[in-house]
């Protein structure tokens, strides 16, 4: 049995979350993880580039 860490699942959380407490929830008005609040912004570069993508 094989264990999955949830890491990217905790980290999209985190992202949205943040986001959302900022309002940038369009293109319009969104922020860079830094000023929303994000921990860490530049961490888990992979995950973030992947949620990104996902969004286009």
């Amino acid at each position: 049995m094989s264990f999955f860490a949830p890491i990217p699942l905790i980290r999209r959380k985190h992202i949205f979350n943040c986001l959302r407490k900022c309002s940038a929830t369009s293109k319009e008005i969104a922020k860079i993880f830094y000023d929303a609040g994000v921990i860490n912004p530049n961490a888990f570069k992979a995950i973030t580039e992947k949620l990104i993508k996902n969004m286009n």
